[in-house]
């Protein structure tokens, strides 16, 4: 999930290792609220990669606890598998790595 840390920015974290891992997948679950903070079906999009077989990925159906309010939950489905929007390598181990900015 991923974090906002102000100006329209977020950033994703991944489990620190020693290891290099690459073929990560990322996709991107998108929710809105209404007004007064509300989430209703219907304000959220998925957006993968190709939605043509062959998958990468399994079936999907997660619960994800929207970060406006715990209570609040939107519903992520993919019937038949998913591919990610985008894949990318982390050829630097996380022990390693250094945050300049």
């Amino acid at each position: 999930q991923a974090s906002h840390i102000g100006d329209g920015v977020y950033q994703v974290r991944t489990k620190p290792g020693t290891i290099a891992i690459t073929d990560i997948g990322l996709s991107f679950v998108v929710a809105t609220v209404d007004g007064t903070g509300k989430y209703s079906e219907g304000r959220s999009t998925q957006l993968f990669g190709s939605l043509i077989a062959p998958f990468d990925f399994g079936s999907l159906d997660n619960t994800l606890p929207l970060p406006v309010s715990p209570v609040q939950h939107v519903q992520v489905i993919a019937t038949k598998g998913y591919n990610p929007l985008k894949t990318f390598d982390s050829t630097i181990p996380a022990a390693t790595c250094f945050n300049f900015h």
